[in-house]
């Protein structure tokens, strides 16, 4: 009987919650950057989620071309992998 109309006996938590077992995806922010917005721009920044192939792209304005990533690689475009959160890829550019 409960005759206040509370229940003070049940202390079990809610189930179905806790872990990684909600079967949520993780999401994973991809940032982009040049050397100067004068020469080109990037397109491929975002949320993706974690796992996801990601192209990156390189365009470089007129009287300008593209040298390299940050990290010295020069495929473009160039595919990434959304593994990390808060990555950012930098193209620079030169002028021709």
């Amino acid at each position: 009987n409960n005759p206040g109309g509370t229940d003070s006996g049940n202390t079990n938590p809610p189930s179905g919650g806790g872990g990684n077992d909600s079967g949520e995806v993780e999401q994973v922010f991809i940032g982009t950057s040049v050397n100067d917005n004068a020469m080109g721009s990037v397109t491929g920044m975002g949320t993706y989620n974690k796992g996801e192939s990601v192209t990156l792209i390189a365009n470089a304005n007129e009287g300008y071309r593209f040298v390299s990533w940050g990290d010295e690689v020069t495929d473009n475009p160039r595919t990434v992998t959304a593994d990390v959160n808060g990555v950012t890829y930098s193209a620079i550019f030169e002028a021709v």
